[in-house]
């Protein structure tokens, strides 16, 4: 049976999905800018899927998989995200977005969310609410705590809040048994909780340019690649 595969390339991260299971996985590459691309043309469901702006996508609700708007100086999200049920992959990277509505955190196939680079101050207490949700991007915002609602991302993977105004990491991440990988570099965090021990499919805790972060000795045991 042939194989079918797409790409997507957010930030230095390429995520790849099978057409047999449609489950995005995440490799670290050293790719700068976001872009994606789409190698068959028989994965027709995501490429007719991609949609540009808000007012285009709210025309075919049920066909939006993706929707990429990237630079394009939102200051305010429209509520109406919340339509598109069908949705699996929002970008939102590089505008003026100062919060995100709670409402597209009723979204029930959203996989992955980039809203790096904008001025986020906090991220609503109902992301918690995303339950497919696999990839999360808060890099370059003004957040200065994550809700503890987050912990109920269960099917998380990647979680990127590097080059925040972080000055700790709440705890109840380490319910996160699914995680692979957390970026938080360029942050004022000062201590990682020892219940991340238990974060057994963690391999990478960046946690470089913080205020000499104090590692307990419960993590030095466990094969995870620290960096600082």
């Amino acid at each position: 049976m042939k194989t079918i595969l797409s790409f997507i390339l957010i930030g230095s991260v390429v995520f790849v999905s099978q057409a047999q299971n449609n489950d995005w996985q995440c490799i670290q590459t050293n790719t700068p800018d976001y872009s994606y691309s789409h190698y068959n043309n028989e994965y027709g469901h995501i490429t007719n899927g991609v949609y540009y702006s808000i007012e285009s996508a709210l025309q075919n609700p049920e066909k939006v998989t993706i929707l990429d708007l990237s630079n394009q100086h939102i200051a305010q999200l429209d509520y109406r995200l919340s339509r598109l049920n069908q949705l699996e992959v929002l970008v939102l990277k590089n505008n003026q977005l100062t919060a995100l509505p709670y409402q597209i955190c009723s979204l029930p196939k959203l996989r992955i969310i980039d809203v790096s680079n904008n001025s986020l101050d906090e991220i609503p207490y109902q992301i918690g609410e995303l339950k497919a949700l696999k990839i999360l991007i808060l890099k370059g915002n003004n957040v200065t705590a994550l809700p503890y609602q987050i912990s109920q991302l269960s099917h998380l993977k990647l979680l990127d809040i590097s080059h925040n105004y972080l000055t700790e990491l709440p705890y109840q991440l380490s319910r996160l048994t699914n995680l692979k990988k957390i970026y938080a570099g360029y942050n004022e965090i000062k201590e990682i909780p020892y219940q991340f021990a238990a974060l057994k499919n963690l391999r990478i805790l960046d946690l470089t340019h913080n205020n000499n972060v104090e590692i307990p000795y419960q993590l030095k045991h466990n094969p995870i690649h620290i960096i600082q």
